[in-house]
């Protein structure tokens, strides 16, 4: 029966008398015809038949089909079936039996108005080709494909690609091991908003160019499982996926022999990303770091030995610094340079860890000294704070100079200490544990000025 009404105009056929019992192959039995919009299979008996490729292809008017009466046992080519059913829809699938299909690639194809597909009978442990199954199929809402093997499958390319109205899909069951090429597998799925591939494995994949571009909906992706070590084409794998939230490709060990362009063109700076090495000299991946950087933390896949992130803190540690790209932290986020109302805190004339500080307030005679670290003005300078320049006096004036002095000679306790005051009577010299310290009249200037074990041979002068 191979393509015995290919290309005809009939617009009805009716099997129910039709002794089909012998046949072997369908393939091309019902293609290209266009006007064909009702068949009747009452005691069509399919149970030899071992092709049926294009079997329906492009039957352009057919909106229902019932095929409860096929039995599919023996078939072993399901591929272009359904293709091009453009007014199909809906297909109920329950009595298939797959087992034996090795071949079902673009199946469904171009079916763009179907939108209910009942597949719970499919088995799909011998299939080999999956690629363009779902393709185009825009009215799509729902795919349950629970009883899906597909550890034998190589090619899904395309696979769900443009099933705009899909809104869930579950994939527990996959088993991708020997898959090789997963090119815009979920492409252009707009309404989806979550997927979980966790038990994927991609250690075979050489292509996933394109895999999620344009899922605009989705809000998070866990890849920490993805291997791609054999990857070679990995281009637009996350472009357009403008809400994503949450990204985990930890275990992304990318190389100069990746096509990588535009990996991660037009991601949303809010992003999450839990990375592992994220840089490795690759230009297109500068794009990952995020100005906020408060939410550039790991989540679950937090690795211990990693210093870049601070488990559940919203902390960057080296990375706001890396490259001299967002190496100022203020408030828990990077900045390019610090943001308006703010300063570089400085400590011995050098920059301290790149950290932004508050631009420090006007401090008056009563709370003449800043405090560094916490940026308020004091009456009193403690001793360790003055000596690491972490407190300073704003408001200089020699009664509170001599003041903030004898309160710290006052707070040195079990200490053998020397004062000397020079002839001006605004610079001090302490001796302490033999280190001599000269403190001038702006008090900012403290410096170590001599240290020697024998004390008694340090000739001040005039002191």
């Amino acid at each position: 029966m191979e393509g015995m009404f290919r290309r005809t105009t009939i617009k009805s056929i009716d099997f129910s008398d039709f002794d089909s019992s012998e046949v072997t192959n369908m393939q091309y039995l019902f293609k290209d015809c266009e006007y064909l919009t009702s068949i009747n299979f009452n005691n069509f008996n399919t149970s030899k038949v071992k092709d049926m490729q294009y079997m329906f292809s492009t039957c352009k008017s057919l909106t229902s089909i019932d095929l409860n009466s096929f039995n599919t046992s023996e078939v072993l080519n399901m591929e272009y079936m359904f293709d091009n059913c453009f007014s199909l829809r809906f297909l109920d699938l329950n009595s298939f039996n797959t087992s034996k299909v090795k071949d079902m690639q673009y199946m469904f194809n171009e079916c763009k108005v179907l939108t209910t597909i009942n597949l719970n009978s499919f088995n799909t442990s011998e299939v080999i080709n999956m690629e363009y199954m779902f393709n185009n199929c825009f009215l799509l809402k729902e795919l349950n494909l629970p009883n899906f093997i597909t550890s034998n499958v190589i090619n899904m390319t395309y696979m769900f690609h443009n099933c705009f109205s899909l809104t869930s899909l579950n994939l527990n069951n996959f088993e991708t091991s020997n898959a090789i090429n997963m090119e815009y597998m979920f492409g252009y799925c707009l309404i989806l908003k979550t997927l979980n591939l966790t038990n994927f494995d991609t250690s075979k994949v050489t292509n996933m160019k394109g895999m999620f571009e344009g899922c605009s909906s989705l809000i998070s992706l866990n890849l920490s499982n993805f291997n791609i070590t054999k990857i070679e084409e990995i281009s637009n794998i996350f472009v357009g996926c403008n809400n994503l939230e949450y990204i985990n490709i930890y275990n992304f060990n990318l190389t100069e022999n990746m096509n990588t362009n535009e990996m991660f063109n037009v991601v949303p700076d809010n992003i999450v990303y839990c990375i592992n090495d994220f840089y490795r000299g690759i230009e297109q991946i500068k794009v990952l770091w995020s100005q906020n950087c408060s939410k550039n933390y790991c989540l679950e896949d937090w690795k211990k030995n990693i210093k870049k992130y601070i488990e559940g803190k919203n902390i960057c540690l080296d990375e706001c610094f890396y490259d001299n790209i967002y190496k100022y932290q203020y408030n828990n986020k990077c900045y390019e340079r610090c943001p308006k109302g703010t300063q570089v805190l400085y400590k011995n004339n050098n920059i301290d860890k790149n950290l932004c500080v508050e631009e420090p307030p006007i401090c008056d005679e009563k709370k003449p000294y800043l405090k560094i670290k916490t940026n308020e003005c004091v009456k009193k300078c403690n001793l360790s704070d003055f000596f690491n320049h972490e407190c300073i006096n704003k408001n200089p004036s020699f009664k509170e100079q001599i003041n903030n002095i004898n309160h710290i000679i006052n707070e040195i306790q079990n200490t053998t200490i020397d004062i000397f005051l020079l002839n001006n009577k605004s610079d001090i010299i302490i001796i302490e544990k033999n280190i001599i310290y000269q403190i001038t009249s702006s008090f900012n200037q403290n410096e170590n000025i001599y240290k020697n074990n024998n004390i008694s041979n340090i000739i001040l002068g005039d002191c």
